[in-house]
């Protein structure tokens, strides 16, 4: 049974909002691009996303982030996490969907890799995301958030493998040739 809305305060120079695996990705883009008295947390200085959020379609889903991410720079964004090893039904029920501690934990290793037949070390999603937001954010005179991997902690457990959830993301993600071409639209 979901609890009824709590009120909660946030120190947004301190806290890290967290859009886990329960959060819809079509809720996404109205929560970060909207502004006006409308806008939510309009103080975001730190984000942290779930893996779902970059793995899918990229036809479909990448236009989408790409479009949200960018409207970031309307706000005093300084870091965004991207966060692999969060699992929906990871816990037994009667942790996961009651009330209990999340912690974000800086990641276990520095994760480095070399594409099949390199033999030198090729940028990980991370570092291409980096360089995303730096091209992007460029022309805005605003300075680029930092980017880095985030692992979590659901009531003081590990919840899935870190790794594991690190290699699907680069998988899929590749070099991010169709992020390094993107160009917001007028609108955004």
């Amino acid at each position: 049974m979901p609890y009824s809305p709590q009120k909660i305060y946030i120190n947004y120079s301190r806290d890290t909002i967290y859009l886990g695996p329960d959060f819809s990705f079509k809720r996404l883009k109205d929560f970060l691009t909207t502004t006006d008295s409308c806008e939510e947390l309009p103080g975001l200085q730190y984000l942290a996303l779930d893996r779902k959020f970059w793995l899918g379609s990229p036809d479909r889903h990448w236009n989408y982030l790409q479009s949200s991410l960018y409207s970031l720079r309307r706000r005093p964004i300084k870091e965004v996490y991207i966060v692999p090893d969060d699992q929906k039904h990871a816990l037994e029920d009667k942790y996961y969907y009651r009330k209990h501690k999340i912690q974000l934990k800086n990641a276990e290793l520095d994760y480095r890799f070399t594409s099949l037949g390199q033999t030198e070390l090729t940028k990980t999603c991370i570092g291409n995301l980096r360089e995303w937001f730096g091209r992007l954010w460029k022309g805005e005179g605003r300075v680029a958030p930092k980017v880095a991997w985030k692992s979590v902690k659901r009531a003081g457990c590990r919840v899935g493998e870190y790794t594991e959830g690190a290699w699907k993301l680069q998988i899929m993600l590749g070099n991010m040739s169709v992020w390094k071409t993107w160009v917001p639209n007028e609108g955004a």
